[in-house]
């Protein structure tokens, strides 16, 4: 605890429109953390760590560690960033080989995702509830198999340009760095775009005192195993309803791994939680 440690979390959001975004961001933020790779490699030995990843059509990067040396990593990861968006239009974005490793990867990983049949139920609830923002794997990697090289790089300059940005900060170190990792935000991506983008996703209102079904095929012929996932909606969000949903999880998470697992055996995988 007496080590100053700093870690932040940014991201560049836009409202997603449709599965070719949430598509396009995935490969986006595989090929920005290729190309960064070898020029951060030196930070990872250093104690510090970073990522790119993805979020509802949007990118998110992660950096922590020491907290004097956060807002330089930062600094180069958005750097980074913004040069894969602002490289020569004439000369080739990424090596041809690159783009097709990734997106390659990207496909296959698309084509297993829903293999795994919990992970298959939980994926597909919020697929229903966020439409918009979240989309079956199958959509995707359709959208994913038509893109190429100048489709991603124009994606990126749009996000770029048109993106809210937000960030947060947390850890034991010195309140300048925090400011510091502010000021790079601003100066990399500016202070624009659509702010709704970065409200919590809204989700589907069922309807009260009534019971909705959904039944899917497993995508996975030889996969034998099933999953059952029940999702109670308690009202509108608020510090209350919050509350409310993790005293439940407490006071039920034990007693029901103790009767479906250990006793009634009728399953190897059984949890609850709340979702909020």
């Amino acid at each position: 605890f007496e080590l100053p440690k700093l870690y932040v979390r940014a991201r560049l959001a836009k409202i997603p429109n449709g599965p070719d975004d949430l598509a396009m961001a995935c490969l986006v933020a595989a090929l920005a953390a290729d190309d960064v790779a070898e020029a951060l490699y030196p930070a990872t030995v250093c104690g510090l760590d970073y990522s790119i990843g993805s979020s509802e059509g949007g990118l998110v990067l992660r950096c922590g560690g020491f907290d004097a040396a956060v807002p330089r990593l930062l600094d180069a990861l958005s750097a980074g960033l913004r040069r894969l968006a602002d490289d020569d239009a004439a000369a080739p974005w990424v090596e041809p080989r690159r783009f097709d490793a990734a997106k390659s990867s990207l496909t296959l990983a698309l084509g297993n995702a829903w293999h795994d049949s919990e992970r298959h139920a939980r994926k597909l609830r919020l697929c229903l509830l966020m439409p918009g923002r979240q989309a079956p794997p199958a959509v995707r990697k359709a959208a994913l198999e038509k893109t190429g090289p100048a489709d991603a790089r124009a994606w990126l300059r749009r996000l770029l340009d048109d993106a809210a940005v937000e960030g947060l900060a947390c850890g034991n170190g010195a309140d300048v760095e925090a400011s510091s990792l502010a000021a790079t935000l601003s100066t990399r991506f500016g202070a624009g775009g659509d702010r709704e983008a970065l409200a919590p996703p809204r989700v589907a209102k069922l309807p009260r005192d009534s019971c909705v079904w959904v039944d899917a095929v497993s995508e996975d012929a030889e996969n034998a195993t099933c999953a059952v996932e029940c999702y109670w909606q308690l009202g509108p969000d608020s510090h209350a309803t919050r509350y409310l949903a993790d005293m439940l999880e407490a006071v039920l998470e034990e007693p029901l791994y103790d009767q479906l697992r250990t006793k009634e055996q009728l399953g190897y995988s059984v949890s609850c939680g709340a979702k909020w």
